[in-house]
Protein backbone atom coordinates (compact mmCIF):
# COMPACT_ATOMS: atom_id res chain seq x y z
CA UNK A 1 0.00 0.00 0.00
CA UNK A 2 1.65 3.58 -0.74
CA UNK A 3 1.86 6.22 1.63
CA UNK A 4 -1.20 7.88 0.42
CA UNK A 5 -3.19 5.53 0.23
CA UNK A 6 -2.61 4.29 4.06
CA UNK A 7 -2.90 8.02 4.68
CA UNK A 8 -6.67 7.83 3.65
CA UNK A 9 -7.21 4.73 5.06
CA UNK A 10 -5.87 6.36 8.47
CA UNK A 11 -8.44 9.28 8.18
CA UNK A 12 -10.96 6.77 7.63
CA UNK A 13 -10.24 5.39 10.85
CA UNK A 14 -10.27 8.04 12.47
CA UNK A 15 -13.31 10.08 11.28
CA UNK A 16 -15.27 6.72 11.70
CA UNK A 17 -14.67 7.17 15.87
CA UNK A 18 -17.39 8.88 17.69
CA UNK A 19 -15.11 10.10 20.46
CA UNK A 20 -11.47 11.75 19.75
CA UNK A 21 -9.03 12.66 21.75
CA UNK A 22 -7.54 16.70 20.94
CA UNK A 23 -4.02 14.50 19.67
CA UNK A 24 -6.43 12.57 17.21
CA UNK A 25 -8.20 15.53 16.27
CA UNK A 26 -4.93 17.11 15.47
CA UNK A 27 -3.94 14.36 13.66
CA UNK A 28 -7.33 13.52 11.77
CA UNK A 29 -7.20 17.52 10.29
CA UNK A 30 -3.71 17.06 9.38
CA UNK A 31 -4.63 13.66 7.58
CA UNK A 32 -7.64 15.10 5.45
CA UNK A 33 -5.39 17.73 3.57
CA UNK A 34 -2.79 14.69 2.52
CA UNK A 35 -2.52 15.42 -1.34
CA UNK A 36 -2.99 19.43 -1.29
CA UNK A 37 -0.29 20.88 -3.52
CA UNK A 38 0.66 24.51 -3.40
CA UNK A 39 0.03 26.89 -5.87
CA UNK A 40 2.64 28.75 -7.59
CA UNK A 41 5.37 30.99 -5.33
CA UNK A 42 4.19 28.82 -2.40
CA UNK A 43 0.46 30.53 -2.10
CA UNK A 44 -0.87 28.13 -0.07
CA UNK A 45 -4.65 27.73 2.04
CA UNK A 46 -2.54 27.52 5.56
CA UNK A 47 -0.43 30.37 4.56
CA UNK A 48 -3.91 32.41 3.65
CA UNK A 49 -5.42 31.49 6.89
CA UNK A 50 -2.53 33.21 8.87
CA UNK A 51 -2.78 36.05 6.78
CA UNK A 52 1.24 35.49 5.91
CA UNK A 53 1.73 33.65 2.37
CA UNK A 54 4.21 32.94 -0.33
CA UNK A 55 6.83 31.86 2.05
CA UNK A 56 8.21 28.40 3.56
CA UNK A 57 4.77 26.59 4.80
CA UNK A 58 5.07 23.86 7.14
CA UNK A 59 5.11 25.96 10.04
CA UNK A 60 1.56 27.45 8.93
CA UNK A 61 0.02 23.78 8.24
CA UNK A 62 0.64 22.48 11.49
CA UNK A 63 -0.54 25.47 13.29
CA UNK A 64 -3.89 25.07 11.03
CA UNK A 65 -4.11 21.26 11.95
CA UNK A 66 -3.95 22.17 15.81
CA UNK A 67 -5.75 25.55 15.67
CA UNK A 68 -8.76 23.79 13.44
CA UNK A 69 -8.56 19.89 14.27
CA UNK A 70 -8.86 21.17 18.43
CA UNK A 71 -8.38 25.03 18.79
CA UNK A 72 -4.86 24.45 20.79
CA UNK A 73 -2.52 27.65 19.20
CA UNK A 74 1.61 27.18 18.45
CA UNK A 75 3.44 29.22 19.89
CA UNK A 76 3.74 32.55 17.85
CA UNK A 77 7.19 32.56 16.14
CA UNK A 78 6.25 35.04 13.75
CA UNK A 79 7.08 38.52 14.71
CA UNK A 80 3.83 39.14 16.67
CA UNK A 81 1.71 37.86 14.37
CA UNK A 82 -0.36 34.72 15.41
CA UNK A 83 1.16 31.40 13.68
CA UNK A 84 4.43 29.29 14.38
CA UNK A 85 6.30 30.30 10.48
CA UNK A 86 9.77 29.92 11.89
CA UNK A 87 11.13 26.51 12.59
CA UNK A 88 14.51 27.56 13.98
CA UNK A 89 12.84 29.96 16.42
CA UNK A 90 9.87 27.00 16.99
CA UNK A 91 13.13 24.81 17.55
CA UNK A 92 14.31 27.27 20.36
CA UNK A 93 10.87 27.82 22.07
CA UNK A 94 10.66 24.26 22.50
CA UNK A 95 14.29 23.65 23.84
CA UNK A 96 13.77 26.87 26.38
CA UNK A 97 10.86 24.82 27.25
CA UNK A 98 11.97 21.60 28.17
CA UNK A 99 9.62 20.09 25.45
CA UNK A 100 11.88 17.88 23.26
CA UNK A 101 11.45 13.97 23.45
CA UNK A 102 12.95 11.25 21.86
CA UNK A 103 9.79 9.63 22.29
CA UNK A 104 6.99 11.44 20.38
CA UNK A 105 3.11 10.54 20.92
CA UNK A 106 0.43 10.96 18.28
CA UNK A 107 -0.13 14.28 17.36
CA UNK A 108 3.29 15.55 18.69
CA UNK A 109 5.30 18.67 16.53
CA UNK A 110 8.35 16.80 15.34
CA UNK A 111 11.20 19.09 14.11
CA UNK A 112 13.60 17.26 11.36
CA UNK A 113 17.49 19.05 10.20
CA UNK A 114 18.19 18.03 7.07
CA UNK A 115 21.96 18.07 5.48
CA UNK A 116 22.80 20.93 4.32
CA UNK A 117 19.88 22.93 6.07
CA UNK A 118 19.47 25.28 9.14
CA UNK A 119 18.92 23.35 12.55
CA UNK A 120 15.06 22.97 12.52
CA UNK A 121 14.47 23.37 9.27
CA UNK A 122 11.25 21.43 8.60
CA UNK A 123 8.13 20.46 11.10
CA UNK A 124 5.69 18.05 11.18
CA UNK A 125 3.47 16.35 13.31
CA UNK A 126 4.07 12.45 14.33
CA UNK A 127 1.46 9.81 13.63
CA UNK A 128 2.75 6.41 14.75
CA UNK A 129 5.34 4.35 15.20
CA UNK A 130 6.38 1.71 12.28
CA UNK A 131 8.59 -1.03 12.10
CA UNK A 132 12.33 -0.76 12.93
CA UNK A 133 13.48 2.46 14.12
CA UNK A 134 10.57 4.24 11.69
CA UNK A 135 7.57 6.56 12.04
CA UNK A 136 4.84 8.28 9.94
CA UNK A 137 4.84 12.14 10.06
CA UNK A 138 1.95 14.23 8.34
CA UNK A 139 3.80 17.24 6.87
CA UNK A 140 3.52 20.50 4.66
CA UNK A 141 5.04 21.78 1.88
CA UNK A 142 7.29 18.89 1.29
CA UNK A 143 7.63 16.17 -0.97
CA UNK A 144 7.71 12.24 -0.99
CA UNK A 145 10.53 12.14 -3.80
CA UNK A 146 11.62 15.73 -4.33
CA UNK A 147 12.95 18.57 -1.72
CA UNK A 148 12.01 17.40 1.61
CA UNK A 149 11.53 20.56 3.50
CA UNK A 150 10.03 22.92 1.06
CA UNK A 151 7.84 20.51 -1.63
CA UNK A 152 4.89 22.14 -2.25
CA UNK A 153 2.32 19.25 -1.18
CA UNK A 154 1.32 17.88 2.37
CA UNK A 155 2.13 14.22 2.36
CA UNK A 156 2.15 10.99 4.72
CA UNK A 157 5.93 10.36 5.35
CA UNK A 158 8.08 7.59 6.49
CA UNK A 159 11.14 8.91 8.95
CA UNK A 160 13.42 8.20 10.57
Amino acid sequence: MDLRDLAKQEFKRLDSKTELTDREKVCREALSHVGYTEQENNDNMFGHYFNFNNVAWCGFFCNYCYVVGSAIFLPDTNKGRQGLAYVPKAYQIFKELNCLTDDPKEGDLVVFDFPKGVKGDHIGIFYEWAEGNYFYAIEGNTSLKGHQSNGGAVEFQTRS
